[in-house]
């Protein structure tokens, strides 16, 4: 597949190749990595991506980005822990990360040919509609776009340019994507050319290198960017083999407000390429001036809609101009009118999938295959301008899930004329096994809706499950009759009056002495409405006693439930497993669901054994040499008690002296509880004072609050 492009001014000649998908690393890859998409079985957003990410580098994985649109991490792996890790639980696939390849003031014949140029007069240019080309770059301080660029990013290349809003690093070297630009909003400026949405505002989403290659994680990155910022439509001219996280990005953007348009593909071996190919993206065909298909567009029936790919001129980098063939043409055709008929408020467009079916129901059949053209080519003027619409839809059917047999069940169901013209049609309720139908006629204006009620006699309706199926019109002229049927299921059912108690929940174990509050659901799950008092017992059956008896006040309806707590206070309770039986006092139909019961534990309380400091004492040796000279030692003695002031053995102290001598400490104290420190030789006296600064012993709690004390003193004269 390939794309060439004319270059005007004696630029010279071009060609954008699509090459077989290549296995490439990130930057300079080691010989032994491979880079691969790895997608994980669950988990959205930006925590979730987080969590991924760390779960491929602890496995060892080269992370490269982790995505938040879905569970995928783009990363290297070495052969062998790839095969490991197709084979956990936690992985759904593991794919190459391969490369997509590009597919390549008048008003260019394109912009004529699909009457875009009828649309502007009506003030509408495709205003306040952001429009992004994924692709490599645009040409920013281009006389014709600069106005309409309302900024870019870059997600190719190193690590530090990843995501970089710098315009140096999303800036178009190669072109292809300032051609693709100005097809969709070139400003109509009275120099150069005019694109077919002049006032849309322009996103490069740098995409694809400066040689027109890209990996289809940098692609991931750019959609997941487009759909974070509100992006409208994304206008995507590359195209290559199918990746499975690819299209799961795609579809995620779709269906959370982008719409999607892209390249068929050129040179027609093996039909649409991806992401063309994709559910949730239009396929773009390219046509000639003479409205034939071009001999080079990829065809087939993924073919959503055809556009002018031939001869197309278009801005180009560096300020100049070209003239280009391809899908790479025909794609931003359709994004510039895509963004015209979203910037229609008329017209009451607010979704991509409302977007993608006006552009298909408005489309010009210009009698080629459909293969070729899908649903034809893309009109700007039929699409962004109002025109006479018939269209009426069965919006929803409000009924109930069961009724009991012989009753009259309402079916309301709501009518909408999503047309321009008001109609006069039936709408026909249709049940089945039965056979059972009915008809009532309604006039709606258009734009309107109302709701049309019907009743259907169960009498005679066998039981079990019936669908009952509405369908309103079609009407004359309606193209778009999908949405004109619903169906619903409604059980027929015998009279069933059934109280359950459904659960019984409790902590488990507790301590003796708790107050341990129990949960006891009651659900109504039978059929039929109960009215008066419902009493709720709770009873310890181990020790053959009731805890508290409940009342629902007023019974309860069919398919309620509440949920009763009760106290239950274990002060008494022995030391063992306790059953705990919910059971009701109504008689119905089903006495096999009328108590439950839970199994709690009760434990003794587990007292911590404490110790403290008893009174502190001091013994002072003092040597006497006349006046020549005083020595002294002076020993402490700590006790250490439990909570009866019982000596305790084996407890470390650690305190320190302080004053006339400083030292930290450390003992044990002996089979008595008493631990002695003593000083070294002192010349002369003074005060000496001693500091318990913590008691520590395994299994035990140190008590400050009940020390006698936890500092003294001893003066040596």
């Amino acid at each position: 597949m390939k794309a060439k492009m004319c270059l005007i001014a004696g630029i010279g000649l071009f060609g954008l190749l699509v090459a077989p998908l290549t296995e490439m690393g990130f930057g300079q890859d080691k010989p032994f990595q491979r880079r691969v998409l790895i997608g994980f079985k669950d988990g959205f957003g930006r925590r979730a991506a987080e969590r991924h990410r760390g779960w491929v580098r602890d496995f060892g994985g080269d992370v490269h980005h982790s995505f938040h649109l879905l569970p995928v991490v783009s990363a290297k792996l070495p052969e062998k822990l790839i095969a490991e890790m197709k084979k956990h639980a936690e992985i759904a696939y593991v794919e190459n990360d391969i490369v997509m390849h590009a597919v390549q003031q008048e008003t260019p014949w394109g912009v004529d040919r699909i009457d875009a140029d009828q649309v502007w007069p009506t003030t509408n240019t495709g205003a306040g509609v952001d429009v992004a080309i994924l692709d490599g770059g645009i040409d920013y301080d281009h006389p014709d776009l600069d106005n309409n660029i309302a900024g870019g990013i870059n997600y190719t290349g190193w690590w530090w340019r990843d995501g970089s809003t710098n315009r140096f690093y999303w800036n178009d070297r190669n072109g292809h994507g300032s051609h693709c630009a100005g097809v969709v909003a070139a400003e109509d400026n009275t120099i150069g050319v005019v694109g077919v949405a002049p006032g849309a505002r322009l996103w490069a989403v740098k995409v694809l290198d400066d040689n027109g290659d890209g990996y289809v994680s940098d692609i991931i990155q750019g959609i997941e960017w487009c759909s974070d910022h509100g992006i409208e439509v994304a206008s995507m001219s590359f195209g290559g083999d199918y990746s499975e996280s690819l299209e799961n990005a795609c579809s995620a953007a779709y269906a959370g407000g982008l719409l999607l348009v892209a390249a068929a593909g050129n040179e027609d071996i093996s039909g649409v390429i991806y992401p063309a190919a994709y559910g949730s993206v239009i396929a773009v065909s390219a046509t000639d001036s003479s409205d034939a298909i071009a001999s080079f567009s990829s065809v087939g029936p993924q073919v959503e809609l055809a556009a002018p790919g031939v001869g197309i001129k278009s801005t180009y980098r560096y300020g100049g101009y070209a003239v280009g063939d391809g899908t790479s043409m025909a794609c931003p055709h359709v994004a510039g009118v895509a963004a015209l008929v979203w910037a229609a408020g008329e017209l009451g467009l607010t979704t991509p999938a409302q977007i993608r079916l006006r552009l298909r129901e408005t489309a010009e059949d210009i009698g080629l295959l459909a293969t070729q053209q899908g649903y034809g080519l893309v009109d700007a003027q039929a699409a962004a301008q109002p025109g006479d619409i018939h269209d009426v839809a069965v919006s929803a059917i409000a009924a109930p899930s069961a009724v009991i047999a012989g009753t009259t069940a309402t079916i309301n169901v709501t009518i909408q004329n999503q047309g321009t013209l008001d109609e006069t049609f039936d709408v026909v309720l249709a049940e089945s096994p039965d056979g059972f139908t009915d008809t009532k006629s309604t006039t709606l204006a258009a734009g309107a809706s109302t709701t049309v009620t019907f009743s259907w006699d169960t009498t005679a309706a066998a039981l079990g499950d019936h669908t009952l199926t509405v369908t309103g019109g079609p009407v004359p002229e309606e193209t778009d009759t999908a949405d004109n049927s619903r169906s619903t299921v409604i059980a027929v059912d015998l009279a069933l009056t059934d109280i359950a108690i459904t659960a019984v929940d409790a902590t488990s174990p507790v301590v003796q002495g708790e107050m341990v509050d129990v949960s006891v659901t009651v659900e109504n799950v039978g059929n039929q409405d109960v009215v008066g008092n419902l009493n709720v017992t709770l009873s310890d059956d181990t020790d053959g006693i009731t805890i508290d008896t409940e009342t629902i006040t007023g019974g309860l309806t069919a398919g309620a439930f509440t949920t009763l707590t009760f106290t239950w206070d274990t002060s008494g309770a022995s030391i063992s497993d306790h059953t705990l039986t919910a059971g009701h006092d109504f008689t119905d139909g089903n006495a096999g669901n009328d108590s439950v019961s839970a199994v709690v534990a009760v434990e003794a309380e587990q007292v911590t054994p404490t110790i403290h400091v008893g009174d502190i004492t001091f013994k002072a040796d003092v040597w006497s040499f006349g006046t020549w000279a005083t020595w002294c030692r002076v020993t402490v003695t700590v006790p250490i008690l439990d909570n009866s002031d019982v000596a305790v053995g084996g407890a470390t102290v650690s305190g320190s002296w302080s004053g006339a001598y400083n030292r930290n400490v450390s003992g044990s104290t002996n089979s008595q509880g008493k631990v002695s420190f003593g000083t070294s030789l002192v010349v002369g006296g003074g005060t000496f004072t001693f500091t318990v600064n913590d008691v520590t012993k395994g299994g035990w709690t140190y008590n400050p609050a009940a020390n006698f004390e936890t500092s003294d003193s001893v003066t040596v004269p």
